[in-house]
């Protein structure tokens, strides 16, 4: 796969409220270790296993999905 970082960005592309602060985190890796990763992150209290986008093709035959938090 060739597709730019910001190629794969546009993927994830949605619209938000201006006035909400968002954090994104991308995770690069097997399949295995992003959701493992998702359950660590969940189970710490930081983050929703739903809030992660469906795991995607990237360069390097590795997977990605993107994490995105909002601030409360």
């Amino acid at each position: 796969m060739n597709d730019s970082p910001q190629a794969l960005m546009s993927k994830f592309a949605h619209s938000t409220d201006a006035s909400q602060e968002r954090l994104r985190m991308v995770l690069f890796g097997a399949a295995g270790w992003i959701v493992q990763t998702m359950h660590q992150l969940h189970n710490l209290g930081f983050a929703d296993v739903g809030d992660s986008r469906p795991l995607l093709p990237a360069p390097d035959g590795e997977l990605l999905s993107i994490l995105t938090r909002y601030r409360g």
